[in-house]
């Protein structure tokens, strides 16, 4: 006996969507806790991939799915600003980091704003291309590296500062 009609649908669909969620949702759950924080950024991220899969049929065609994800979670994180929710990092480093930091950098971090924050992170952080995080973030290359620029020079006088 054969496969039951549309069941090669579902398969590719569902093969296609995990593809998706390896390669850009690790991207998109990046973005969000640079953004967000861990458990904010956690939560939305969740959100998003949901709504994703609900709505695969029409992302999937997108030129910027995950642009257009970075738009639906900023909708989702409107609860927690309204409560007012900090951005939050871990207390100390993450172990995997093997050089050594400053210790008072995800303070720092916090005192960007989003849009800082976000481009110092995934250009610095995770490798990121300009144009990769303007495609992420829906925005322009030049305002990535504005807003680049920006919160480089508000963390060095501030890590200089404190030394």
């Amino acid at each position: 006996m054969g496969s039951p009609p549309g069941a090669h649908v579902i398969d590719s669909t569902t093969s296609e969507f995990e593809s998706f969620v390896a390669v850009d949702g690790l991207k998109l759950r990046r973005i969000f806790t640079a953004r967000y924080g861990v458990e904010v950024g956690g939560d939305i991220h969740a959100e998003s991939l949901a709504w994703a899969w609900e709505h695969w049929e029409k992302l999937r065609v997108m030129n910027n799915p995950v642009g257009y994800l970075y738009r639906v979670a900023q909708s989702a994180s409107r609860p927690h600003r309204r409560w007012l929710v900090r951005t939050s990092f871990p207390a100390k480093m993450p172990e995997r980091w093997h050089v050594d930091r400053d210790p008072t950098l995800f303070a720092s971090l916090q005192g960007l704003s989003d849009n800082q924050r976000t481009a110092v992170l995934m250009v610095h952080g995770h490798g990121l291309s300009y144009a990769e995080v303007a495609e992420a973030l829906n925005c322009s290359v030049s305002a990535v590296t504005n807003y680049l620029h920006r919160g480089l020079a508000i963390l060095r006088r501030e890590l200089q500062e404190e030394s």
